[in-house]
């Protein structure tokens, strides 16, 4: 049995800040989003890049959330401007990190690339780690 929780959370600020987890799919979506409710969210995607479908499928449900999307690798003036306008709002901006191809227990998802176009935009990254524990079946 897997135990999935997102750890430092409830440490954020109430002021906005952009999350950058080293990997999502349609599980975490979901986890973030109950613990971030009661925040007003917006997602940020990579431009161009495809969606999880399983995140693609947990977008349905739900509230309604912003959309923004950032070029990698280097974000255009407007697309800074609309993260920072929506870290200035007091929004959580949730990152969400396109699939990609990658070894058994790498922990990071998010090519450097995309990293450093995100830190480009200058505007504050809060660490939030996501903990996965297996436990054996009962």
């Amino acid at each position: 049995m897997k135990e999935t929780s997102i750890l430092n959370i409830d440490a954020l600020e109430s002021s906005g800040v952009l999350l950058v987890p080293a990997q999502m799919d349609g599980e975490l979506f979901a986890l973030f989003r109950e613990a971030l409710s009661g925040r007003k969210i917006s997602l940020l995607f990579e431009a161009g890049a495809l969606i999880d479908h399983a995140v693609n499928s947990a977008l349905q449900g739900g509230g309604p959330l912003g959309r923004l999307t950032v070029s990698v690798p280097s974000p255009t003036k407007k697309q800074i401007r609309a993260i920072n306008k929506a870290i200035d709002s007091r929004e959580i901006v949730l990152f969400v990190p396109a699939p990609v191809d990658s070894w058994d227990g790498w922990d990071c998802h998010v090519p450097s690339e995309t990293l450093k176009a995100l830190l480009s935009c200058g505007v504050p990254v809060e660490p939030v780690g996501v903990d996965t524990l297996m436990r054996p079946g009962r």
